[in-house]
């Protein structure tokens, strides 16, 4: 039984043409007969009651990725993508005022359980209505979700809602930046300088592409102390932002290590006016 090193991931770009990334964003195009490719995909992602030996094409690109250190041969160990969590969150009474919590995953948990009666979760998908009755909104993800971040981007601004944000990528918990109109960046602002960044901007684009269609994301699971930690640091912006404060998360994305536990802040600076990359 062979699994794929948690914070790597492996996705389909073309026909016969797929990548695996590492927690590095390092990209590994992959190329071969599509059969075996899924099949290997399949046999990484399934179950272990259902996965079947691999022969022929597959067993030599499965080779390869051991190799590549992006898999790791499974005993019995529990699943590292969380599928025996409980990844729901308790609906709250919604109420004018609150804090709106928009997705599931440890880190929404654990804002309930900090914020209490004073957030509501929202069930989806946002709309006017719902973000418009909230003091702020929080989205939590287990990836990437570039195109509805975009279209909630629109919405807040156009709500005059602020919203924070958290999400796993690669072998990392990313916060923020916290979104509050003219004070802080923008996620529009955010995934530019992020696509200015890319070694491979394509590359990037592909894997946003891929996440913004496919649920099984990262195959990471924060645990409940880096949970806590990330819904600290969201919780401590929302404060400073209720004050009119300045917002430490407001103009920076705050990286949080799996593996080491380590909090790293990259400085997000908003684009000049009248450019878009």
């Amino acid at each position: 039984m062979f699994r794929l090193v948690p914070g790597h991931l492996l996705y389909p770009v073309a026909p016969g043409d797929w990548r695996c990334v590492s927690p590095q964003l390092d990209f590994l195009r992959i190329s071969g007969p599509e059969d075996a490719l899924q099949a290997v995909h399949a046999s990484l992602v399934g179950s272990r009651q259902d996965a079947m030996p691999l022969d022929g094409d597959a067993a030599t690109l499965l080779g390869m990725l051991v190799e590549r250190g992006a898999v790791y041969r499974a005993e019995a160990e529990a699943p590292a993508d969380g599928s025996e969590h409980e990844d729901e969150v308790k609906d709250l009474p919604q109420t004018a005022g609150k804090i709106g919590i928009l997705g599931s995953g440890p880190v929404a948990e654990a804002l309930v359980r900090m914020l209490g009666d004073g957030c509501i979760v929202i069930p989806g998908p946002l709309d006017e209505g719902a973000a418009s009755i909230v003091s702020a909104l929080v989205v939590c993800s287990l990836q990437t979700k570039d195109a509805e971040w975009t279209a909630i981007d629109e919405l807040c601004q156009r709500t005059g809602t602020s919203w924070h944000r958290a999400f796993a990528e690669g072998g990392s918990l990313i916060v923020g930046p916290f979104s509050a109109g003219g004070r802080t960046v923008s996620y529009h602002d955010y995934r530019a300088r992020r696509r200015a960044a890319a070694a491979t901007v394509e590359e990037l684009d592909r894997l946003w592409n891929y996440l913004d269609s496919n649920e099984t994301g990262w195959n990471v699971w924060p645990d409940d102390g880096l949970s806590a930690v990330a819904a600290g640091l969201i919780a401590h912006d929302l404060i400073c932002h209720a004050k009119g404060l300045d917002i430490p998360g407001g103009r920076c994305e705050t990286e949080i290590d799996l593996g080491a536990g380590t909090i790293t802040r990259h400085t997000v600076l908003p684009l000049p006016s009248g450019i878009s990359l």
